[in-house]
């Protein structure tokens, strides 16, 4: 493995277990039922993409190419969004937790720092699956940054985040 994939690696996975922390500590910010489920939601995926990162510089730390070290499950910006909206229907509209909306604005800020972490890195990857990793690195956090941000939505404005969704109509208008 190459300085540059394990430096990349090391600090990829110190930024996820700084995230994961993130999500651990925060579940209880609000007893809120919809926010915390979509922080246990972003808190599994980022225990995935932590085992990931580990599987992949485990492999490559031992000999392994970027092909035969990397594998790559599909989850795209779309199923996050999907998943977000299909839950929060279940949800009544004015649940919502001013503590909670604090914790998702410092979650929306960690999504960012990750999403262009990635993406500076996928600019200098050197090997095609090492790009595909990086690529579906910068989708998954983006997938969820999306599902933040729609969560944010709901919170600050449920009448507009439910009008967008079709789940209400302006009557007389």
């Amino acid at each position: 493995m190459s300085d540059r994939s394990r430096h990349m690696l090391c600090k990829a996975l110190e930024l996820t277990e700084k995230s994961l922390e993130f999500y651990e500590g925060n579940l209880d910010a609000c007893p809120d039922g919809l926010g915390r489920e979509i922080f246990e939601v972003i808190r599994d995926a980022e225990k995935d993409h932590q085992d990931r990162i580990r599987d992949i510089h485990d492999a490559l730390a031992g000999g392994a190419s970027w092909d035969a070290a990397c594998s790559l499950d599909e989850e795209s910006e779309e199923d996050m969004l999907a998943f977000f909206r299909t839950t929060a229907a279940s949800y009544k509209k004015d649940d919502s937790c001013s503590t909670e909306v604090g914790a998702l604005n410092l979650a929306l800020d960690l999504k960012l720092a990750l999403v262009t972490f990635y993406e500076e890195w996928l600019e200098e990857a050197e090997d095609e699956t090492e790009r595909e990793f990086l690529d579906r690195m910068v989708q998954e956090q983006r997938g969820h940054y999306l599902m933040l941000s729609d969560l944010q939505y709901y919170y600050e404005d449920p009448e507009g985040w439910a009008l967008d969704q079709g789940g209400a109509s302006l009557d007389g208008v």
